[in-house]
């Protein structure tokens, strides 16, 4: 028999360079510890920062792709599709395109984080916890809604002010991922001179793709790149340095009625 705790759980650890927040109502005494316990291990091998990971490894040539886990192999090969849909705005070799010293070889970080947290909310699914709340550092992923709500509210901060929202959100199984200089300053590498953003969010079905979508944008530095879809599954809201707010349509279907 597996053991439920009744009611909200609450746990924040420290992965990924941020801090993880994640609320789970009625879940399996275990399955918060599988969460982040998922989280460590694919840290390992998966983030650019940790010399022992794979995807180090394979920047510095001493791992193959053919020999590189499962793991690694699929999220390279949907960094290209991402670098290829986006025209280059989204780019996991910086260093290829820059050609400068400075700028790491491999960087799947825009796509692996989002990822990772993906996986972590799969095992809670798996272990039957439906209504969820995981907070990375302001990327978001949700579940069902909390017990008596029609959802989870999710504010989408100013880029120039913390104590200030430019829009709210009540939303469920669903990923909110924003890209900006908010939690690391100026770190998303443009595609050419000064950035007229300051901050983009992305709304839709999963967070690795709404978090390499919003830094794509970003770096784009247009508030509507040909190569977005406006009418696909992901919403798109972007403030630019006159502080002014876009929006695609498709941002209703993730707004509950006022």
């Amino acid at each position: 028999m597996i053991a439920i705790r009744a009611g909200a759980v609450r746990r924040v650890e420290h992965h990924l360079g941020t801090v993880i927040t994640l609320q789970v109502h009625d879940a399996p005494d275990d399955a918060v510890d599988d969460f982040f316990t998922t989280v460590a291990h694919l840290e390992t091998v998966l983030s650019r920062f940790r010399p022992d990971s794979e995807i180090s490894q394979l920047a510095a040539g001493q791992l193959s792709f053919d020999d590189a886990s499962p793991v690694v192999r699929e999220v390279i090969t949907e960094c290209e599709r991402l670098r290829v849909a986006t025209r280059g705005c989204f780019n996991h070799q910086p260093r290829l395109r820059s050609g400068a010293e400075r700028d790491p070889l491999l960087d799947a970080n825009a796509f692996a984080k989002g990822w990772i947290i993906e996986q972590a909310c799969l095992r809670l699914k798996m272990a039957g916890v439906r209504s969820f709340f995981a907070n990375a550092g302001g990327d978001v992923v949700t579940g069902a809604p909390p017990p008596g709500r029609p959802g989870w509210r999710v504010g989408i901060q100013h880029p120039d002010n913390q104590d200030a929202v430019i829009d709210v959100l009540t939303v469920h199984d669903v990923a909110v991922a924003t890209s900006g200089t908010y939690e690391r300053g100026d770190h998303i590498r443009s595609v050419e001179g000064p950035n007229p953003l300051t901050s983009v969010t992305v709304i839709g079905p999963d967070l690795g793709q709404a978090d390499a979508l919003a830094t794509a944008v970003f770096a784009s530095g247009e508030t509507m790149p040909s190569w977005w879809e406006p009418n696909g599954p992901y919403a798109l809201v972007v403030v630019d340095h006159n502080n002014r707010v876009r929006s695609t349509a498709n941002l209703e279907r993730y707004r509950a009625p006022r």
